[in-house]
């Protein structure tokens, strides 16, 4: 998953995605979700004349490194085996 690899994360805004990464707000999301076509143009538009904006690099770098922080501490293949094992228990 590119959050696995500190990558700038664009999603659609699935039901349940807010369970696994920090949408909102903005300065504190690990991910950046759409919920349309257009909502996806309108955020993508302002970006792509300044992907080499210093400001703008460095909020997705940080936002990268938000959501590999969130990866790693929650959602390993570890972390799925052990929920896993919960859930065995539990029958």
């Amino acid at each position: 998953m590119l959050a696995a690899c500190q990558g700038f994360v664009l999603a659609e805004n699935i039901p349940g995605i807010d369970e696994f990464f920090k949408i909102n707000p903005p300065e504190e999301a690990e991910v950046i979700v759409w919920d349309s076509l257009k909502e996806l143009l309108d955020i993508l538009t302002p970006l792509a004349p300044n992907l080499n904006d210093e400001a703008q690099r460095a909020f997705r770098e940080q936002m990268g490194k938000r959501a590999r922080k969130r990866v790693l501490t929650e959602h390993t293949y570890a972390h799925r085996l052990e929920k896993i094992l919960q859930w065995a228990e539990e029958l």
